[in-house]
Formats: structure tokens, sequence, C-alpha cells
């Protein structure tokens, strides 16, 4: 196996082999995701069959299933975050040379992406 020094030289060098590496981090993020939905898809079968006999859900395994689905959701985030994540990219520029002034202009925007996030209700 190559090293993560290698892997990085390699994706600057090959484009093609970046373009691999980002289809590749896509599709695992998909697979992720469908196991998650059928995990969502199973629950509320369950869920039903439960209703219809008139029995109660054991509150035990529906605690399992959230935390399997919550997992998944954190693989597919961790493979492809613009699809799956809610995080959101700040993007400053901060000249080099300066005292901390760029700095300002880093929390001035994560600022203003916060404020909008807050006035959105997301």
């Amino acid at each position: 196996m190559p090293t993560v020094r290698t892997l990085g030289l390699w994706k600057h060098k090959y484009p093609d082999f970046l373009a691999a590496i980002i289809e590749a981090r896509r599709a695992s993020a998909d697979l992720y995701d469908d196991r998650r939905m059928e995990l969502v898809d199973e629950l509320i079968e369950k869920t039903r069959a439960h209703e219809e006999k008139a029995v109660s859900f054991p509150k035990g395994v529906v605690d399992g299933y959230k935390v399997a689905m919550q997992e998944l959701a954190r693989e597919a985030a961790i493979r492809d975050d613009s699809r799956f994540s809610d995080r959101h990219k700040v993007i400053a520029e901060v000249k080099s040379g300066n005292t901390g002034e760029g700095m300002d202009a880093v929390y001035a925007k994560m600022r203003e992406v916060v404020e909008a996030h807050k006035d959105t209700g997301k």
C-alpha cells in the first residue's frame, strides 16, 4: 500500500487518479447512505407489523436502529461532506506576513455564516 504522502503526490501529478479517488469516495458515501435508508425502511416495516398486532415495539430496538443509522450517516458524511453533511465551508483570505489582522477576517466570515445559518432556521 502506498504511503499517505505518495497518494498526495499522485493526486497532484495524475489528474485521472484524483478523479478516480473522488468518484470512489462518492460511490462509497452512496453505499453508506443506501444502507442507512434500508434500515429506515426496515424499521418502518417492523413498527407497522407491531402496530397491526397491537403490540408495542421495544424502545431498545428503536434506539439500536437509531444508533446504526447515525453511524451510517456519519460515514457517508466523512466520504462526501458536500452531500451528506450540514457543515459549511468558510473561506477567508489571510495574507502572509500580517500580525493577526487576517484572523479577524476569518472570524468575521465565520460570524457571518453562523448568523446566516440562524436566520434560515436550519
